[in-house]
Formats: C-alpha cells, structure tokens, sequence
C-alpha cells in the first residue's frame, strides 16, 4: 500500500518489470492501508478535521465504505481482526470480522492491552499463532523501561534444543 502526495492510497503490482513501477490510485482518501489476510478489504485511517477514522472498504471492488472507530490510528489485520490504537481510549483495541457473507460484519471494539498514561503500550506485531504480541512501552510508563531486540533468535532456538 502507497500514501502518495497527502492522501489518497495506492498500489503497485511488483511483477510489473518496467520501470519506474506505476502506481494505481484506488480513490480512495486515507492513509497506513493494510490488506486483509484473502487481499480483497483494506482497512486505513483518514483524517478529518482533529479526529483520524479507522474504515473499511473493498480493494478494487468498491462496493462501500464501512466506518469502523472515529478516533484511532495504525490499523492493521490480523487474520479475522482488526487491530488499531484508539486515542479516545488511549489504548490498544481490536474489533472482530467476519468476511464470509462477502460483505464483513464487525464486532463491538474491544480492549486489547491496558491503556492510560500508566500502561502507555504500542503494539508493533503478532505472532503467526495470534496468541503473542511485541509491544513498546515507553519511559514514562510504569514498569521496566528497557526494550531489548534479539538478533538471530532461530539459530539461539535451535542451539538450546540440541
């Protein structure tokens, strides 16, 4: 996905081999678009007035627009969820979906991590089970305020099992 010049999301077809790679313009206004794990939704934020929206809308389909939380940011999928960071809550939530009817149905947005000037934690991934998130806690919150980054963790893995 492509915010290109301030607003409007785009996408590039990587087995396009000339160059420069043209960039097809979805019109659609927003920004941080992310694919849906079938690659036929795109959920985004748009920013309007003080607030940034999180929505959902069709890829290539445009067959609407659905309006899923009025102040968040860093929408991203995981697998049948949406998860984003809601600054009315100042905390991690996240929103079931269901695509199978082929238009998605939501569910109520739920508290993922704790929030609050206390627990000010940003999720930066999911593991491929969905049961593990990397979070960063800044300085300013409670508890530890060391963040360490573990290079080459398979090998690490795999060394301890022999």
């Amino acid at each position: 996905m492509l915010n290109e010049s301030g607003g409007e999301l785009g996408c590039v077809d990587l087995s396009v081999t000339t160059r420069p790679i043209p960039v097809e313009k979805l019109g659609t206004k927003g920004r941080f678009g992310r694919f849906s794990p079938d690659s036929k939704w795109i959920v985004y934020s748009s920013d309007e007035a003080v607030t940034s929206k999180i929505s959902v809308t069709s890829f290539k389909g445009h067959t609407g627009m659905w309006q899923i939380a009025l102040d968040g940011q860093s929408p991203r999928w995981d697998n049948n969820k949406i998860m984003y960071f809601s600054r009315a809550n100042d905390r991690e939530e996240v929103i079931d979906v269901s695509l199978s009817s082929g238009t998605p149905v939501f569910g109520p947005p739920q508290p993922l991590l704790l929030g609050g000037k206390q627990f000010a934690n940003f999720l930066y991934g999911t593991s491929r089970d969905g049961k593990r998130y990397l979070v960063y806690r800044p300085e300013n919150s409670e508890g530890s305020n060391e963040l360490s980054l573990v290079v080459n963790w398979k090998q690490l893995l795999d060394s301890k099992a022999h």
